[in-house]
Parts: structure tokens; sequence; C-alpha cells
């Protein structure tokens, strides 16, 4: 608990619907789980992206955690050199439906605010600017105008849509048939920008036809602003699945052109060895009994705090998707 500000914000998983907003709500899961997690289930970075007050974190949970591998965007914010704000990311389709289902915060209570008006953007100058103007771009449906944005070898990847394109002039013609569709894309809002000078990303608020879904996208530039990398992740399961399937059917993303993978990306590790992660398992305290699993995963997962919460439930609770250093 080192890390976090006595008065921290809030530490929430965007995907499920569930935050702490207190430093007591989150030290009182990590004293009763934190003892019993044990190898092999990791949680680590494999990029970070950032200055000294804000990050743009990439992290994997192993499948011993939660019963499915998470692959993670988390924004985080700094004051004083602690943790202050804290929200994850990440596409749920990969992972179990009974558990998705168990887990995440129903509709009605889904929290909307993540907190991002309690503190302010620290990224640098630089960097709000092109998070600015790409995401001006995406919300307008103007691919012309993000493509000036971009570098000759710009490499764009949707996390959740498993795409990935090479080259400014295929992301152009991409863009050019997704924008009006994808979350990010038209009628999306900016929410809030972390990172550093050369690499952060933009939190963001998807258009009136996707019923409030949230994400975050990943930028990095190059020494003249020219950005080289963009990655978003969101929570496609809460698309339909013609929303889904429609930017990267045949007719967005041909077999003569293989620039859209359907294949599921990866992330360059480019901090070398990084130290590892932890983070309590829970499930929605608001749910009943656990959902059936097959054996060898069961074996594998932590306690549920459901079993020994105290009197009257928990008010907030940490999802599978949060993280935190051990």
């Amino acid at each position: 608990m080192s890390y976090f500000a006595p008065d921290l914000v809030t530490y929430t998983d965007a995907t499920l619907g569930w935050d702490f907003d207190s430093f007591r709500a989150l030290r009182n899961i990590f004293e009763q789980y934190m003892p019993g997690w044990k190898p092999p289930a990791r949680c680590y970075a494999t990029a970070i992206l950032s200055n000294d007050v804000s990050a743009l974190v990439h992290m994997v949970d192993t499948p011993e955690l939660f019963g499915g591998e998470l692959r993670i965007l988390a924004a985080v914010d700094f004051c004083d050199g602690k943790i202050v704000r804290w929200v994850d990311y990440w596409d749920a389709v990969p992972y179990d439906e009974q558990l998705y289902a168990q887990f995440r915060t129903p509709g009605a209570r889904f929290p909307r605010d993540l907190k991002d008006a309690e503190v302010p953007t620290q990224a640098p100058p630089e960097l709000v600017a092109a998070a600015t103007a790409l995401q001006q771009a995406f919300a307008a449906g103007d691919a012309s105008a993000a493509a000036d944005l971009l570098h000759t070898d710009v490499v764009l990847t949707d996390m959740s849509l498993r795409a990935q394109l090479i080259g400014r002039i295929e992301t152009a013609r991409y863009l050019s048939r997704v924008l009006a569709s994808v979350p990010y894309g038209q009628s999306s809002s900016l929410r809030h920008v972390i990172g550093g000078t050369a690499s952060g990303g933009f939190e963001w608020t998807a258009g009136p036809g996707h019923r409030g879904l949230v994400g975050i996208t990943a930028l990095e530039l190059d020494a003249g602003q020219l950005i080289t990398k963009v990655t978003s992740v969101y929570d496609s399961r809460q698309l339909s699945p013609a929303r889904r399937a429609a930017p990267c059917s045949t007719t967005a993303c041909t077999p003569r052109r293989s620039s859209c993978s359907r294949q599921r990306s990866g992330h360059e590790d480019r901090t070398g060895a990084s130290p590892t992660f932890g983070r309590p398992a829970t499930g929605h305290p608001a749910s009943g009994q656990r959902s059936p699993e097959p054996a060898a995963r069961a074996r594998n997962r932590p306690a549920n705090p459901r079993q020994t919460a105290p009197a009257g439930g928990w008010s907030h609770s940490s999802p599978p998707g949060t993280g935190v250093p051990g």
C-alpha cells in the first residue's frame, strides 16, 4: 500500500464496473488476500509509457489468476509520488462468459464516473496536443485529418477487434471505413490524457450509439511528433455481434491486404525485466454462488472474497482487471 496516496481518488476496473474509492477499501482487500497469492499466477507490465506524474501501462494477467489471460491498458495518475487514480481497461470477449456475467456490475448500477474530473491531466503539452488532435479527428470521422498526424510506418492496433494495420496508407483506408462505427470513432469524447512527452495515451467515452462505453488509446510519437503507434482497447462484449464483425469484415479487410489481422496482437516488451504485479481475485459482491469451473482452473483460483465478506457485504471490490505493485 505504500504505492498509494492516503487520499486515493479511485482504483477502478472500467470493464467490470468495480471501483475502490478510498485507501482503506483497497487496503482491506489487499490485507485479506495478498498472502494467498502464489506462483505461477502473475500480473506484469510489458510497457510503461510515462512521465513522472502519470502513465499508461500495458499489463498482462496470466490465466492462473482469473481463469483467462487479460491484456490490460491502465491509466495511472500520481501525486507526490503516490498513486491517486488507477483505471484498468480490457476486452472481455475472450473471458469466460459465466464469470463475466457473475463479476460485472449490473447495468443500472454500473459506475460511469471514472473520477477523471477530480484528477487533472498531468501529461506534457506535446502529448496532450497529439492526443487531442487525433481524438478530434476520430470524433469527426475524419480519416484524412487523422492520417496527417501519423508516421509513414505507423502501426494501428485495435486489441478488442483483433485488428492491426501497418503503414499510414493502409491505416487511413481502414479508418475511412470504420470511424463511423468503432467506439473510439465518430462522436466520441476525450476524457483524460496520461503519459510523457514521447508516449502515453488518452481515455475516451464512445458516442451515443455505444451506450456510454469507455476505453483507452495508447500513443507513441517520434521526435517530430508524428504518431508511430496507436493502440486501443475497450470491452467489445458490449458491442452487438454485427458491430464487432463490421470493421474487420471481408469488405474492410481483404485477404489481398493482410494488414488487418484477425489474430490477437501482442505488445512489445520495451521495459526489459519488470517487477511482478499482483491483485486480489474477487467476485461481484451482489452476485450469488460461483459459477462452475473446470477443475484445473478452480484449483489455481484464489479464494473468493464473497465467501468471507463482512456483514452487509462489500461496498467496493477489486475485479479481475485491476493490478498494483506487489
